[in-house]
């Protein structure tokens, strides 16, 4: 479901992204249509990599994503090394998902060696881009203390950021930790 999410996303954004990386110059008076239509014909990796390679954090994130997983759709095989490429370009680009994605790699050890003191840096800068997972899972990192000092007070502040940024989890653990319960 989610990957069907973010394809229907994915095709929305590329009428953005022709801005960046225009269809094939119109060497032959195609018309726009026709340009579109030439242009989608390329393999959807391949146009992916060209935004991402264009500076699109939104590209780079999806096919790290793509990556982690393996697209069976498009033939994209599963490939940790690219997975972490492109995401960590992804984040680079100030792409709020990918830290978050990045910070899962870390604390998980997925595709990398397992870091809770650079999950949390990803963690933090996918919450300061107002990405609610990012900021429920560094509540959850200084709940637990895992690449941080334990600390109560910094959990609930950061569970109540995701709670504000519609996290549900982050509501739970934030009523939860303030009651006592």
């Amino acid at each position: 479901m989610k990957l069907l999410s973010f394809l229907v996303i994915y095709v929305c954004m590329s009428s953005v992204v022709f801005g960046a990386d225009s269809p094939p110059q119109n060497q032959d008076n195609l018309t726009k249509p026709d340009l579109i239509a030439e242009y989608l014909k390329q393999p959807l990796e391949l146009r992916t990599q060209k935004n991402c390679n264009n500076g699109y954090g939104f590209d780079c994130t999806a096919l790290g994503e793509w990556y982690a997983s393996g697209y069976e759709k498009e033939n994209i095989k599963k490939d940790t090394f690219k997975a972490f490429e492109y995401t960590s370009k992804g984040c680079d680009l100030l792409f709020p998902e990918a830290c978050y994605n990045l910070g899962v790699m870390y604390s998980t050890g997925s595709g990398v060696k397992q870091d809770y003191f650079k999950a949390v840096e990803f963690y933090k800068r996918a919450c300061a881009g107002d990405y609610a997972s990012g900021c429920y899972n560094l509540g959850v990192m200084y709940f637990n203390g895992h690449g941080v000092r334990q600390s109560k007070t910094e959990a609930l502040s950061y569970y109540g950021k995701a709670c504000d940024l519609k996290d549900q989890d982050g509501c739970d653990s934030y009523a939860k930790l303030n009651t006592g319960k």
